[in-house]
């Protein structure tokens, strides 16, 4: 794959002096470029790189003209375009994207656990001697401080979204767990997802 990157450089504004003369031709005809060097990938920018430089050159004579006060004046009032921060800016909006998304999920999965509905599949990561293997339990029943629950048939030996063709719920494997139980297994990590409004799918609605 071709992967380019590096550095390139913008032009961010253009000034015509008309006040300052030229130190060869002393005429009052300059112009005052200010640039910037920017990392870029795929030449996408990421941001800037170093300072701002400017040349100034005279449209009488086409000489260029070094004077330092008139940079330096001129690179502090001229800003550094937004667009320049793109890459910097899509990253940071990806993380904090991420840890939403990551935070929008624990809450949910907080509010499943604390208010049960039938139908609620919970993931469940096993211990020994099934350790790194998952399993899963259905909702079937609700009642005021307990929860009628039925288990899968097969083990996963990673997290999975949905059962393979072969697995369902077997209502002759039930269990009968607290809700206070519910919530210590979910903030133990010992029921690492709760799926609630899952499509056919997934297999969490095959029951025999």
């Amino acid at each position: 794959m071709l992967f380019l990157r590096g550095t390139r450089t913008v032009r961010l504004k253009v000034y015509e002096i008309h006040d300052v003369p030229c130190n060869n031709c002393k005429d009052f005809d300059l112009t005052l470029v200010v640039s910037r060097d920017y990392m870029h990938i795929w030449f996408v920018p990421i941001a800037p790189a170093g300072a701002k430089t400017s040349k100034i050159y005279c449209h009488s004579c086409s000489q260029f003209v070094r004077s330092d006060s008139l940079t330096k004046e001129y690179e502090s009032k001229t800003r550094t375009p937004f667009y320049l921060y793109s890459g910097m800016t899509v990253g940071v909006l990806a993380i904090l994207a991420l840890v939403g998304g990551i935070s929008w999920n624990s809450y949910q999965s907080k509010t499943y656990i604390t208010q049960p509905k039938i139908g609620d599949v919970y993931e469940m990561k096993l211990d020994s001697p099934y350790a790194g293997m998952y399993s899963f339990l259905r909702v079937m029943q609700v009642d005021k401080d307990s929860v009628v629950l039925i288990e899968n048939t097969e083990g996963y030996h990673r997290m999975v979204s949905g059962f393979d063709a072969t697995d369902y719920f077997d209502t002759e494997r039930a269990h009968v767990l607290s809700k206070v139980d519910l919530k210590n297994m979910h903030d133990k990590d010992t029921i690492v997802d709760v799926n609630r409004d899952y499509e056919d799918a997934t297999g969490f609605n095959r029951i025999k």
